[in-house]
């Protein structure tokens, strides 16, 4: 009678609830609800059933939230919406496929939108491509251009494409001109032109072209003039391009004539002539030869005589 009493009777807890046997019967509280953990969610079988809380909804985080099992079923809200951010808006996972919610949509703000910039644009990558979302969609600015600088040009990669300013040109300098790269393309002022003098004449580069004034002329003394070197060919850029005085002539004396070195290109006065005494003739030695300089050339007296007049009280 015992026994049968046993066999009959359910098998419970110190609190009379169920106690089930290995075929997943129900082991219950002593209220008659399923056997739960200490929140009052249920306990399932390893088939993976549904573990729910007190109220019969399926086993939630703490916030009421869905959790699944390890095959990647759905991690959803309490209303049954997938596991989102705390705006509601979709995860991607670690693959880069889109970060999405439970089913699988693209990770999006909580219209529902794009994943994009505050104004709602896209986002493009590192790799120059417009900085995009998931789906490889650019991000922009605002009003739904390429990312942009804080004018809303183009900012571009490093590629050479353009980096543009705020009214849509290449990259230039702060008055709107472009700025080029390291291959020797244009660098240029204010005005488009070729980086210049603050007149928005051309400043050349190291490799032989062109370093003006700012009136665009060879680099002159202050009046645009080519300057020559030492020995008496024009003074030059880098290239071999003449450096003149203010008149555009070579670097001569004050009126303009050249100016030689000791190379015996000709050292002369200002009008042209060679070196001479003070009425234009050459300078010579006191033994009647000329005068010359270290290389030869002749230094005259000042009739152009090969020597002076040797005063008697000498001889």
């Amino acid at each position: 009678m015992r026994a049968e009493c046993l066999r009959a009777s359910r098998l419970n807890t110190s609190d009379g609830n169920r106690l089930n046997t290995s075929d997943g019967n129900r082991l219950n509280t002593s209220d008659g609800n399923r056997l739960n953990t200490s929140d009052g969610n249920r306990l399932n079988t390893s088939d993976g059933n549904r573990l729910n809380t007190s109220d019969g909804n399926r086993l939630n985080t703490s916030d009421g939230n869905r959790l699944n099992t390890s095959d990647g079923n759905r991690l959803n809200t309490s209303d049954g919406n997938r596991l989102n951010t705390s705006d509601g808006n979709r995860l991607n996972t670690s693959d880069g496929n889109r970060l999405n919610t439970s089913d699988g949509n693209r990770l999006n703000t909580s219209d529902g939108n794009r994943l994009n910039t505050s104004d709602g644009n896209r986002l493009n990558t590192s790799d120059g491509n417009r900085l995009n979302t998931s789906d490889g969609n650019r991000l922009n600015t605002s009003d739904g251009n390429r990312l942009n600088t804080s004018d809303g040009n183009r900012l571009n990669t490093s590629d050479g494409n353009r980096l543009n300013t705020s009214d849509g040109n290449r990259l230039n300098t702060s008055d709107g001109n472009r700025l080029n790269t390291s291959d020797g393309n244009r660098l240029n002022t204010s005005d488009g032109n070729r980086l210049n003098t603050s007149d928005g004449n051309r400043l050349n580069t190291s490799d032989g072209n062109r370093l003006n004034t700012s009136d665009g002329n060879r680099l002159n003394t202050s009046d645009g003039n080519r300057l020559n070197t030492s020995d008496g060919n024009r003074l030059n850029t880098s290239d071999g391009n003449r450096l003149n005085t203010s008149d555009g002539n070579r670097l001569n004396t004050s009126d303009g004539n050249r100016l030689n070195t000791s190379d015996g290109n000709r050292l002369n006065t200002s009008d042209g002539n060679r070196l001479n005494t003070s009425d234009g003739n050459r300078l010579n030695t006191s033994d009647g030869n000329r005068l010359n300089t270290s290389d030869g050339n002749r230094l005259n007296t000042s009739d152009g005589n090969n020597s002076p007049e040797i005063p008697s009280s000498v001889l």
